[in-house]
């Protein structure tokens, strides 16, 4: 359980761990086998400050002054399991044969809810500044336009793993080993923002902002707006940041969905043996194969308002807003820990 709630309401503060195993030998001692497996489920809870340093050049007319700012509250929860099974088989003393297999299943699941203010690096202005050596410690922004963000990442992978060892007496000083394996991973990622705001490219009402250093040298940030009203607040691009590469597209939203693919097999065959009244005590000759195949997708995806336009331009008459539908509302989330009163926590799936 972790020490402080959930930050997010599709968080959890309580998890768990299992596990359990089982040995045992049959068929006279020539057979014995191993089983495992075991279960966790991880949460934790993240009070997040990301400052994007300090525009200014530190000095009485120039103070450095905060050039922008991430907070976040972040909730994980980190899903594993898996299982491993031996199986050794002895029929003689001339033969050994063990077979392994293992199999893990990784998933974990961030909730990230905050806002971005851009402050010094972008064009409110500002007023209201006290400087302690080069440093603006108290700063009034106005003609703020922050981007408030519900994310939603997702990462899952799985592995499976075997292995085959044989070993044949073929004297009493020469043996024969042959060993086979086989790994197979995958991993895929899903990587979900969504951005709401009071109107697109910097339209809409402005926000004031106060900035204030405190003793631990983090900012702290009261914003004027309440940023939990969808009268004034809408999915949109606020900033105006979003673009294909050629033209302007309205990014209310971004999606990454990268995949990737990890293949290795290996088969090794070695005879070994020992020399008796010689200088040289033993020798082993032998072969090896191995191939491995990695491979990797990448898609990516802009997000945007429903309507008219195609693939989310401004040019094309894509709507540069729309609504919060009400039913992806899920309620209010403090962020007070820096001066914000609340956010909106909304489903971004």
């Amino acid at each position: 359980m972790n020490g402080i709630n959930k930050l997010n309401p599709d968080g959890t503060r309580y998890g768990y761990r299992a596990s359990a195993t089982y040995v045992d030998k049959f068929a006279g001692d020539t057979l014995g086998i191993a089983l495992g497996a075991s279960a966790t489920l991880t949460p934790s809870q993240d009070e997040r400050y990301n400052a994007w340093g300090y525009a200014g050049s530190g000095t009485a007319a120039s103070p450095f002054v905060l050039g922008g700012a991430k907070p976040y509250v972040q909730s994980n929860e980190l899903k594993r399991y898996g299982g491993v099974a031996t199986l050794a088989w002895r029929p003689s003393d001339v033969f050994h044969s063990t077979f392994d297999a293992l199999y893990s299943h990784f998933e974990e699941t961030q909730h990230l809810r905050g806002i971005e203010f851009p402050l010094g690096f972008s064009s409110p202005t500002q007023s209201g500044v006290t400087v302690n050596d080069g440093f603006a410690t108290t700063t009034t922004f106005s003609g703020v336009h922050a981007i408030q963000r519900n994310d939603y990442n997702q990462r899952k992978a799985e592995n499976f793993s075997f292995g085959w060892n044989n070993d044949l007496k073929l004297t009493e000083k020469i043996h024969l080993n042959v060993d086979a394996s086989w790994s197979h991973a995958t991993r895929t990622d899903f990587l979900l923002e969504t951005y709401t705001g009071v109107g697109y490219g910097g339209t809409g009402p402005n926000d004031t902002v106060k900035v204030t250093q405190q003793a631990n040298g983090i900012y702290k940030i009261v914003p004027t707006l309440d940023y939990t009203d969808t009268s004034v607040f809408k999915l949109t691009d606020p900033q105006g940041w979003g673009y294909n590469g050629t033209q302007a597209v309205v990014q209310s939203g971004f999606l990454n969905r990268p995949s990737f693919k990890d293949d290795l097999k290996s088969l090794r065959a070695s005879l070994n043996g020992e020399f008796d009244n010689s200088i040289i005590k033993s020798w082993e000759a032998g072969a090896n194969y191995s191939r491995r195949e990695k491979t990797s997708a990448y898609q990516s995806y802009f997000l945007c308002p429903k309507g008219a336009g195609t693939n989310c331009t401004v040019a094309s008459g894509t709507p540069t807003s729309a609504p919060i539908p009400s039913q992806a509302i899920l309620g209010k989330i403090p962020l007070d820990y820096l001066g914000v009163p609340a956010v909106l926590a909304l489903d971004p799936l």
